[in-house]
């Protein structure tokens, strides 16, 4: 997953945005949250996406429900109702959601080709 200010997504005009690839910063200034903190939906309410593990520079690592934060579907039965440009935004585990400093700290969750190609769609299972 991709670390960004919510501010950058507003200003920033040049270079890639972060709704849209993966890029790698090793100097970016994020912040980085606290592991075990909250990962959800940014201007909507919602049960939480998942939980923030760490991070190097703007990439994270974290435990997230696939289905909510990406366009990959587990089931036959999911309908998760993602849509690209959502966002998904860090709340500390006091419930603060600046990610430890004055910037809110979003996210961006990536699936790579290589793992969408091992994913297989799960039917239904009946129940007697």
């Amino acid at each position: 997953m991709m670390l960004y200010s919510a501010a950058k997504t507003e200003t920033n005009t040049a270079g890639p945005s972060p709704l849209h690839g993966l890029l790698y910063n090793p100097q970016a200034q994020t912040v980085l949250p606290e592991t075990g903190s909250d990962i959800k939906p940014h201007n909507r309410t919602g049960r939480s996406a998942g939980k923030f593990i760490a991070g190097v520079g703007n990439i994270g690592l974290g435990l997230c429900r696939i289905e909510i934060m990406t366009d990959l579907a587990l089931t036959t039965e999911s309908q998760s109702g993602f849509k690209p440009d959502d966002e998904f935004k860090v709340v500390q585990i006091d419930g603060d959601a600046t990610g430890g400093g004055s910037e809110q700290v979003m996210i961006k969750a990536f699936v790579p080709e290589w793992m969408r190609g091992k994913i297989k769609v799960r039917k239904p299972q009946q129940r007697v």
